[in-house]
């Protein structure tokens, strides 16, 4: 099944790219990435690299302090750089293996990153809402962004379904198991893990925890947002400040959502050009936008990626 759907990630990927290529041709984003200055990639990528710096001070509050900064920052650049790589976000299972290595529990992992993926799905919700309320220049811009708000609901309200009836949900785990033949060791293993799931979940009901995390969400978005809005004004993008927030967070939900190839391609330049264009940029500007921020955003995270690799070796040795 795992395999069907990366095939099927590649097949969206081309189907999208050659689409994306009868717009534009290799010439306009070898153009558009000369427009970007060194000061502009330079000041891109502070901010790139500040938003893995709050993303590790997140997880480090989601999981109880159990792990020092230093070593969730080595897990933040590995796990960007297998989940931004990988097809179909198969990486995001690096995030559970690499924080099993380093002693915490495997439930506990799931946990903390369920709540970091629907703290930054709540806080975009909230920015999407925010910015189609102040620009108001069509009526439609509010009802489609009313449209966003119950499925959104739905995926946030989740884990607090699942501590709430938590005994519930272990009994029916219990029963199924039962039903399908698991043998008794195997059955508790599956149990204690997601017993350890549910009370990494239940940390985010303690107000400090919550704040913490919170405040850390607010710090990504603020930096992932500088490092688009510095590429987006060096490729000339006419948008005001409100219009390139609403244009990231269409962006940011998009790419949660959409099923992505192998490294993202396609399926981001897609997320772009469908955003800027729906803020009024020209098709061409807008997919070649497109592939310039991804095309920067890749040497980033592979950079950040090889740092991540150098760390954890001299962390072992």
């Amino acid at each position: 099944m795992a395999y069907k759907k990366r095939i099927f990630a590649v097949l969206i990927s081309i189907i999208i790219l050659f689409l994306l290529f009868r717009i534009v041709d290799i010439g306009d984003i070898i153009d558009g990435l000369r427009k970007i200055s060194f000061t502009t990639i330079l000041l891109a990528a502070f901010f790139y690299t500040l938003s893995y710096v709050f993303r590790a001070t997140r997880f480090k509050s989601l999981n109880k302090k159990k792990i020092n900064l230093s070593s969730l920052f080595i897990v933040v650049c590995l796990h960007n750089f297998y989940n931004n790589l990988l097809p179909a976000r198969t990486g995001e299972f690096s995030y559970i293996y690499l924080m099993k290595k380093r002693n915490i529990p495997i439930g506990q992992g799931v946990g903390s990153l369920i709540i970091a993926r629907l703290l930054d799905l709540l806080f975009i919700l909230i920015i999407i809402l925010g910015m189609l309320f102040i620009i108001r220049e069509s009526s439609s811009y509010l009802i489609q962004g009313a449209i966003l708000i119950i499925p959104l609901v739905l995926v946030i309200s989740l884990p607090f379904l699942f501590i709430r009836f938590q005994k519930g949900l272990i009994r029916k785990l219990k029963s199924f198991l039962s039903w399908i033949g698991l043998n008794e060791q195997g059955a508790k293993n599956i149990i204690s893990k997601f017993e350890e799931m549910v009370d990494s979940l239940v940390i985010i009901k303690s107000k400090g925890v919550f704040l913490g995390a919170g405040i850390s969400t607010l710090l990504i978005f603020t930096s992932q947002y500088l490092f688009f809005y510095f590429l987006l004004i060096g490729l000339g993008i006419d948008l005001n400040f409100t219009k390139i927030i609403l244009a990231v967070a269409i962006v940011l939900i998009v790419h949660t959502f959409l099923i992505q190839g192998v490294a993202g391609f396609g399926t981001y330049e897609g997320a772009w050009a469908l955003s800027l264009m729906y803020l009024g940029i020209s098709r061409e500007l807008s997919v070649t936008a497109g592939f310039v921020i991804h095309l920067v955003q890749i040497v980033f995270f592979v950079a950040l990626g090889i740092v991540g690799f150098l760390l954890s070796h001299m962390q072992r040795n």
